[in-house]
Parts: structure tokens; C-alpha cells; sequence
């Protein structure tokens, strides 16, 4: 009968744009006025559009997000995504997640019986680089690193344009650590990735920092280390992670005006 009545499907369409249109104005993607027809796209809409995030993310994120998230709920969210809806939960990877579960920096909300919990576990065993075994492990570890940090990204964008500062902070960290496979608490060395581990776990008990690093002479760097042939090397990479000099200088105008100039200097070596 609509075949007939409608041989074009130009009421078909119409009513499809419509429910979709609504759909959209719905998650505050764009503003639809149905009685004109016109749409608009929005802040959220330009950021899911920029970071190529479904609808379905959107809502799925939507019901997730609160303000005062810490990182294990912000994981989750990011789990949450239409984009992992792929991932299947099988019974002969339970030993071997549970395994890498135990390895996990933030405990994984709702465990492992879903595809959100092995999803969390995967994408935090990506970032340590811990070994996998099973190879449909390998291939899904492989299939949610290609999303995990735009998504990050796209969330980072979204709860800054809410004015969600804390959050936002959290998400950018959290994408700052699925681009570089790094923690944030760890040396920031680790993203050149060039030193042997235990030279890194050395540093790190030590509590060393780059900029301490950059300070100290060779010889120096390798009594932290007790091995004075990488000392060099360290030396070297700590001085070609990005470093900044600030210099602020003010001057008073008028009574209520005053001029602030801020000098940036990169203070680093371009490698």
C-alpha cells in the first residue's frame, strides 16, 4: 500500500528525517524546529560531529555523566560508547582477564560480566602495555585503542563546554595517558620509551622528576640510577621533553589600568 500511495518514498523519507531530527534535538545536538523545518546545530553537535561521535554515544554517555565523576566512573562512561558495542564477553578469556584485571590502575565498575567491564579492562591493560596471550584479546585490545582517545578527547570537549573544569581536567588526563601509554602519576620519560624498565622503576622509586633530571649533571643521573652508561641518554631525553620559561613583567598605566607582559620561552631541544 505505501509502495503504491508513495512510489517516490517522499513521505517515507520525510517522516524518517523528522524522528531522527527530534532524536538529535533530543540529546541537545542540534536545535530542530519542526514547524519550519529548520535545524542548528549546537555546541555538543559541532563536538560529536568534530570527534565522530554516534548518537548513541550521546545518549549513552548522557546517562553516565555526573559532575564530581573521578576516573574510574569517566572510564566507564568512555566504555559506554556505541563504538565498543562489538565486544563480546567470551567464556575462555575470563582466566586471562581476570588476570589482567588484577593489573588495573581504577577498579573496573560492574566487573567483567558485560562488554563495558572488559572493555575498561582492555583499555587499561593497553596503557601498561601488559602482554596478551589469547589472540581475540590481541585483535579487541587493537580495535579499542583505534577509538579510545578521540572518544576521550570528544568527552574532554563536551564537559568543557558543560563548564565541568574538574571533569574536564580528568578526561583530558585520561587522554593524555591512552595517547602516550603512560600513567599520569609516572615519569614522564616513559612516553620516549628508549631506557631499559628497571631504569624507570629506579627513577620512580626515587621520586625523580624531569625538571630535576634536566638540573642534575650525567654523573649524577647515573649515581640515582647506579649505572652510569645510561646516565647520558637520560640526560639527554630529559632535556628534549617540551619545557617552558615564564617571564612577567608588569606596569602600572593609569590607576586602574596595568600591562602585563608574559614572555614563553621554549627551553628544550627539539628531537
Amino acid at each position: 500500500d505505501q509502495k503504491e500511495s508513495d512510489p517516490s518514498l517522499v513521505r517515507w523519507r520525510t517522516e524518517l528525517v523528522h524522528v531522527m531530527a527530534k532524536r538529535l534535538d533530543e540529546c541537545r545536538m542540534v536545535r530542530y524546529h519542526a514547524e519550519s523545518g529548520s535545524l542548528d546545530a549546537t555546541d555538543l553537535g559541532r563536538t560529536a560531529s568534530h570527534y565522530y561521535l554516534s548518537v548513541e554515544t550521546i545518549e549513552a554517555w548522557g546517562e553516565q555523566m555526573t559532575r564530581g565523576a573521578h576516573e574510574p566512573h569517566i572510564f566507564h562512561t568512555l566504555c559506554c560508547a556505541s563504538e565498543f558495542s562489538n565486544i563480546k564477553v567470551r567464556e575462555e578469556e575470563m582466566e586471562e582477564l581476570d588476570n589482567l584485571q588484577a593489573l588495573c590502575k581504577f577498579p573496573v565498575r560492574g566487573g567483567l560480566a558485560d562488554k563495558e567491564g572488559k572493555t575498561n579492562v582492555l583499555m587499561q591493560a593497553y596503557i601498561i602495555r601488559a602482554p596478551l596471550k589469547a589472540f581475540a584479546l590481541v585483535s579487541d585490545t587493537m580495535f579499542i585503542a583505534q577509538s579510545a582517545s578521540r572518544l576521550a578527547r570528544g568527552l574532554f570537549e563536551m564537559t568543557l563546554g558543560k563548564g565541568w573544569i574538574g571533569y574536564a581536567e580528568k578526561a583530558l588526563r585520561i587522554a593524555k595517558m591512552l595517547e602516550r601509554r603512560v600513567w599520569g602519576h609516572q615519569l614522564a620519560l616513559r612516553q620516549i620509551g628508549n631506557q631499559p624498565e628497571y631504569v624507570y622503576q629506579k627513577l620512580e622509586e626515587k621520586r625523580a622528576r624531569v625538571d630535576t633530571l634536566r638540573e642534575l649533571s650525567a654523573s649524577e643521573v647515573g649515581d640515582l640510577i647506579s649505572n652510569q652508561r645510561q646516565a647520558q641518554s637520560i640526560k639527554a631525553e630529559a632535556q628534549q621533553l617540551p619545557h617552558l620559561e615564564l617571564a612577567v613583567s608588569a606596569q602600572p598605566i593609569t590607576r586602574t589600568v596595568l600591562r602585563i607582559t608574559l614572555t614563553i620561552t621554549a627551553d628544550f631541544e627539539w628531537s
